[in-house]
């Protein structure tokens, strides 16, 4: 079950990264909305027993697809809101025990090639998830109107 505050705390990052990238004020509400709901589908799914991967995956086609409707409504790039929609979905939890299993490794009097593969696994997983949300917000758009 999602947790109501970590949906509040997407939207709040959602908003945060809006604000950065000078997202005009009328469409900061769409923000908010897109990221709780792709954050919701993606908690949602992981909670269910599908990987991580795939659930960003689905989680960043929602939110692709209320960009395209946006879009289309509004007349106005599908990139205002989505790309600050999704920044909650990065995995920088993935990404920081990969660099700390990196620093393990390095730091080891003995080579551990248990750290390394745990390094490596870190990354690729990072890596996956990286490219399902990009996969996720670009293919509404590519689909044909």
């Amino acid at each position: 079950m999602i947790i109501p505050y970590e949906a509040l705390f997407a939207a709040l990052a959602a908003l945060g990264f809006a604000v950065i990238f000078n997202v005009p004020k009328k469409f900061l509400i769409f923000v908010a909305i897109t990221a709780i709901i792709g954050f919701a589908v993606k908690s949602v799914l992981v909670q269910s027993g599908i990987g991580v991967e795939l659930a960003t995956l689905l989680g960043a086609i929602v939110i692709g697809s209320i960009g395209k409707v946006f879009s289309t409504i509004y007349k106005e790039p599908h990139q205002i809101i989505t790309i600050a929609s999704v920044i909650p979905m990065v995995p920088g939890i993935f990404a920081f025990k990969t660099i700390i299993a990196l620093l393990d490794f390095v730091s080891a009097p003995v080579p551990s090639y248990e750290l390394l593969a745990q390094a490596t696994f870190y990354a690729a997983k990072t890596g996956f998830i990286l490219a399902a949300i990009a996969l996720g917000v670009a293919a509404p758009s590519l689909l044909k109107k």
